[in-house]
């Protein structure tokens, strides 16, 4: 695949990992993976648990 500006414009316009980054949520989609995927000491093991994390994010941003 090459690596110019228009493949580039389209990947960002059809791939979903390139939308979600592109859009206004990137930065919670960004710390919620950094807490659940790469965050050593703060590794989250249950589905639960993540979905939990995420809603009071949510209330967090929506409150302050």
């Amino acid at each position: 695949m090459p690596f110019d500006y228009a493949t580039l414009s389209i990947l960002r316009d059809r791939h979903p990992a390139w939308r979600l980054l592109a859009s206004k949520h990137a930065p919670l989609v960004a710390s919620f993976l950094h807490l659940d995927r790469i965050h050593p000491h703060l590794r989250l093991e249950q589905e639960h648990i993540g979905y939990r994390w995420l809603c009071e994010a949510l209330v967090a941003l929506d409150s302050g």
